[in-house]
């Protein structure tokens, strides 16, 4: 399996990918995305890679190297005028900081590394990415659940298929039973559905540090039930509700 750090750095600037992979992802040729990351003779680089000497890419190298991908590609605006755009941002802006960890995503991703580092065996042959999602306006969203951008993207590979998991750690009480966060679970397997992919699968999670008691209480039906909407409770059952998670889309065998 491969171990990524989980840690209060940002996720998305951990140098994860080599350049072969990143391509591939990317559906680019392996010189061209090396060129825009290393340089080339007198060809300048592009985008900043996060670990030069290993030659491997963050998530956010990732999704720069697939805008400028877009910005060539589909809309031919000329390197030069891309470079002139990013030599502008370099200049004025002087620095770009993420949102720090509020305490149920920080308590999320501790209780993830716990069990990945003590799994009885769930990870093998298998790969867990964890990804932070980026704010509104620049991330994931989802306009069919009302712009929804939750806080954690989760890949879990076994050979050549994959879970896509979307998991948002927060407080539920002020949310109906019907809110399109709640109902987000039905709205991936919709999006599923019209990938038309057997290969990848797509799964959503509400990680509540509302207790299940309270919520019964506002709405009406039992843990159990809001188990099976795939809202976990992160303080009442915090040794074991990330296997669950993990374990309802993936069995172990």
């Amino acid at each position: 399996m491969n171990r990524r750090a989980l840690t209060e750095r940002d996720l998305r600037e951990v140098p994860a990918y080599s350049i072969a992979e990143a391509a591939g992802y990317l559906r680019l040729p392996k010189s061209t995305l090396r060129a825009w990351l290393l340089g080339q003779k007198s060809f300048r680089s592009v985008i900043e890679i996060a670990d030069r000497k290993e030659r491997r890419l963050s998530f956010i190298n990732l999704v720069e190297a697939f805008v400028l991908s877009a910005i060539r590609r589909e809309h031919t605006i000329p390197l030069p005028k891309v470079r002139k755009a990013m030599d502008y941002l370099d200049q004025n802006i002087v620095e770009i900081s993420p949102a720090p960890l509020n305490k149920s995503e920080r308590q999320f991703l501790l209780d993830l590394k716990a069990f990945h580092d003590d799994d009885g065996g769930f990870f093998k042959g298998k790969e867990l990415y964890v990804l932070r999602n980026l704010s509104k306006g620049r991330g994931v969203g989802f306009f069919e659940a009302g712009n929804f951008h939750p806080d954690f993207i989760l890949w879990l590979l076994i050979g050549d298929r994959q879970h896509v998991m979307f998991v948002d750690p927060k407080g539920i009480r002020n949310f109906g039973a019907t809110d399109p966060k709640i109902q987000f679970f039905d709205t991936t397997k919709e999006i599923e559905l019209s990938l038309g992919d057997p290969k990848v699968m797509l799964g959503s999670f509400i990680v509540s540090n509302t207790p299940s008691h309270e919520m019964k209480k506002l709405w009406g039906p039992d843990k159990p039930a809001m188990q099976k909407h795939h809202i976990v409770f992160q303080e009442e059952d915090k040794d074991s509700y990330v296997r669950a998670m993990l374990e309802e889309v993936e069995p172990s065998p």
